[in-house]
Parts: structure tokens; C-alpha cells; sequence
């Protein structure tokens, strides 16, 4: 199965202001947040990756360094993640004009996987809906891919705004694919502990 014109952008522009560092650094077991979910991205059969960086911008660069990728920079990152998913959409444009698909994914779902990114494409191929959204704690959200028909839609939406208002306005033509663990995102200290714990390993220090 062809995945060629289908893309990944991966919102990572953020300043992680309820961690109190830089959370795409992270260390989860061997390797960065953001590292992992560029991993997956990279290590599925949808070619094109690009990642909307922000705050933190050396940090979150050298991570990248030497990834088969395209970045793009929001020097406005503090007006919101519909910034970054705008800029995100409008680079996997230029990269690809023929695009009938764009994987919308944050960087902080450390249970994302190559698996779920693959039968996330493997529908939107098969079926052709508006979107297919992974579906966890009773909700629609990331990672979704949106159907080249709601691109127009993504790229109006207001700063402040993410995928899920988009979703909100199509959801009767939106595909569910189940995400175990999707609802675990780190956004606190407290949530990284957790999750580390989890792991049965210890956190990194948070300075």
C-alpha cells in the first residue's frame, strides 16, 4: 500500500510552561520526548515528516539534528498551537502540493507508535473519510489525519485553536481508530513522574 502523498506534521513549538523546562527534552527511558515521537513518525511508511518548532528553539534543533525531516520555525509560538498547525500544513504543501492526507501529532504522547501511525494511514487510504482520529478516554484526538478535503478548513482556523475544533465540525464523517494510553500527554511535572513510575524507572531531574 502506497503512502506517498500522505504526510505527518509534529507540533512541537510550545514552551512547556507547566513543566518548568524544556519538555521536548524530556528523558523517557534512553531518549527525549521529542526524539520518540519523531522516531515513530520516521519509522512509519508515511514518507514526509515535518516538525513545527518554537520556544527552546537550539534545544529542540539539536535533538533533530541529522533527522531525515523538514522543519519549520513559529517565531510566534506563544499565540497558540493553531499557529503551529498552519505553518505545519502550508510546509507539507510546499514539500508536496499533491497531498491527500496530513497527520496532525503532538510531541508529548509517549505511547505513541509506529503501529498506530501505520493503521492511521492504512484507514485513510482505505476509506477516504474527513479524518481519522484516535479515539481514547471517551474522545476524538491526536494523532488525527485530516483528508486533503479539510485542509482548506485547518488552515482558517484561529490561533488559538487546535485539531479538535476541526474535528468537532466534521465528526460525523470522522473515522475512530482506538489509542491505548493516548490520553496519557506530560504536561506537568507531576504527569513525567508518573509516567516514569509507571515505567518502574526514575525521572530525570527537572531543573
Amino acid at each position: 500500500m502506497e503512502f506517498t502523498n500522505e504526510a505527518i506534521v509534529i507540533l512541537a513549538a510550545g514552551s512547556a510552561s507547566r513543566m518548568g523546562t524544556t519538555k521536548q527534552a524530556l528523558d523517557i527511558g534512553g531518549q527525549t520526548l521529542l526524539s520518540h515521537s519523531v522516531g515513530c513518525a520516521l519509522g512509519s511508511q508515511i514518507p514526509n515528516v515535518i516538525v513545527v518548532l518554537g520556544a527552546h528553539l537550539a534545544e529542540t534543533q539539536n535533538i533533530l539534528k541529522g533527522m531525515p525531516l523538514a522543519t519549520v520555525v513559529n517565531t510566534d509560538w506563544n499565540r497558540g498551537m493553531g499557529k503551529s498547525l498552519k505553518l505545519g500544513v502550508t510546509k507539507a504543501l510546499e514539500i508536496n502540493p499533491l497531498l491527500e492526507g496530513i497527520m496532525i501529532m503532538v510531541c508529548d504522547q509517549p505511547k505513541v507508535s509506529v503501529t498506530h501511525i501505520n493503521e492511521m494511514g492504512r484507514m485513510h487510504i482505505i476509506k477516504r473519510p474527513m479524518a481519522v482520529a484516535s479515539a481514547y478516554n471517551g474522545i476524538l484526538g491526536v494523532p488525527v489525519l485530516f483528508d486533503r478535503s479539510v485542509f482548506s478548513e485547518l488552515l482558517r482556523i484561529d490561533d488559538q485553536s487546535g485539531a479538535r475544533e476541526v474535528l468537532q465540525k466534521i465528526k460525523a464523517e470522522v473515522v475512530s481508530l482506538p489509542f491505548a494510553g493516548g490520553e496519557i500527554d506530560l504536561d506537568t511535572h507531576e504527569d513525567y513522574t508518573n509516567y516514569m513510575q509507571s515505567l518502574n524507572r526514575k525521572p530525570a531531574g527537572i531543573h
